[in-house]
């Protein structure tokens, strides 16, 4: 028995085939192609969104739109959420980017994972960060002084970071 086809199934199909039609005669319009991609995810599609996503990013990239191109990456890391050298790479483009709250966040899901696998010295170096990032960061601020103590780091012990 095939599963039935919904009326929004139908909306996704003809939004995709108009946003084609329309790229094919105006291909620079970056947007177009970022909403085709979030259709395509709907669908389940993801190499063809992961395919349109990164092509917008790396034009996003070169117009130097750096707020359009944070928000596209953050669409491909979420597509690959076990892949930590994206999630590292959002936050730290978060970071640049001066936007200590999105970045701190994105610091504490990889200390999160980090944990998870027992990545020690990554560890340490996301606590800074975090603690750098957000100072009303308590239990992150406790466990970096924690940690500091046990390998006898005084000096940074002392100071709260490491910074």
């Amino acid at each position: 028995m095939r599963p039935r086809c919904t009326k929004t199934d139908k909306e996704i199909d003809k939004a995709i085939a108009v946003l084609k039609k329309v790229l094919k005669i105006k291909p620079s319009l970056i947007e177009l192609k970022v909403r085709l991609g979030d259709l395509y995810l709907k669908q389940d599609k993801v190499s063809l969104s992961q395919e349109l996503y990164e092509e917008c990013l790396k034009t996003f990239q070169e117009m130097g739109v750096k707020q359009d191109a944070l928000s596209v990456f953050k669409k491909i890391v979420e597509l690959q959420p076990r892949n930590l050298i994206l999630h590292r790479k959002l936050a730290d483009m978060y970071e640049k980017e001066n936007m200590p709250v999105q970045a701190a966040t994105e610091f504490k899901s990889l200390l999160k994972k980090a944990k998870e696998i027992g990545l020690n010295t990554e560890i340490l170096i996301l606590l800074q960060k975090i603690v750098t990032l957000d100072p009303k960061s308590y239990e992150e601020a406790l466990e970096l002084v924690q940690i500091y103590y046990k390998t006898e780091q005084f000096d940074q012990a002392c100071s709260g970071s490491g910074n």
